[in-house]
């Protein structure tokens, strides 16, 4: 599956620390949020890999090298991530996942959103405090997505997409067809999950509960200060390669 790892924001809400380097590329312990997120999908053997450039490109050209392709949005600075999803266009179509570059998240969470039985879905946290700045989701009882909005009240929501979404290739040419159709009209200004949204009365999405696994999406200072001191050290892959070395030690105990 080719993956599209959005990362052309700045992240100004993260300023002094993204005034002069791109939100991606902020240091996540060791590594950096983009780093962390290419070595994950390495782990679980994803290596066609596309990253959206925007804000400072060549500096995350420099820091992800050639291992990955590069697609750019230049208008970066009046523009969302639906913009950026189709500077992706034939290489994303044939179907993709999705990730925001500032999402930190357990390596078994992309391990079950890949094993999902159906072709288009996204991760949700139905555990998530919601208040006015997430990306809310209304589910079904069966968990096909009816809604997903950041303007969905909060007590009508049923949780929170991490900003990670698996688009089979009906899908994803449904959600560039409608980022092309956003653009020609001007709303440029558009998140995913908002073309996402523009597609579910014919394409169905459905929701893949976390069950109280690791993540955060950094928004601002505070989430920065958390995903650093919290978060990041229960995913880090180094870590859970240790605590995999000590449990195969228990085990032949």
């Amino acid at each position: 599956m080719n993956v599209v790892i959005l990362a052309a924001g700045q992240g100004r809400r993260l300023s002094p620390y993204t005034d002069a380097c791109p939100k991606c590329l902020l240091p996540l312990g060791e590594s950096t949020f983009i780093q962390f997120q290419i070595a994950l999908l390495r782990r679980m053997r994803l290596d066609s890999i596309a990253v959206i450039t925007g804000f400072r490109a060549e500096r995350v050209r420099e820091v992800c090298g050639e291992s990955v392709v590069y697609f750019h949005n230049a208008e970066y600075d009046t523009t969302n991530s639906l913009h950026s999803f189709m500077q992706a266009g034939d290489f994303a179509r044939g179907g993709c996942l999705v990730l925001n570059s500032d999402v930190v998240l357990h390596p078994d969470l992309l391990e079950v959103l890949l094993n999902f039985s159906r072709p288009n879905a996204l991760l949700v946290d139905f555990e998530s405090a919601l208040g006015e700045e997430e990306m809310k989701v209304v589910c079904d009882a069966d968990g096909r997505v009816r809604r997903i909005s950041k303007d969905i009240p909060p007590r009508e929501a049923h949780g929170e997409n991490l900003g990670v979404i698996r688009m089979g290739a009906e899908a994803a040419q449904a959600v560039l067809e409608e980022a092309r159709a956003a653009a020609a009209a001007g709303a440029r200004n558009l998140w995913v999950p908002q073309g996402v949204a523009r597609t579910l009365d014919r394409v169905p999405f459905h929701a893949v509960a976390i069950n109280g696994r690791p993540w955060i999406e950094v928004d601002n200072l505070y989430d920065l200060e958390r995903a650093r001191g919290e978060i990041y050290p229960l995913c880090r892959l180094d870590g859970l390669r240790n605590n995999e070395r000590q449990d195969r030690k228990r085990n032949a105990v």
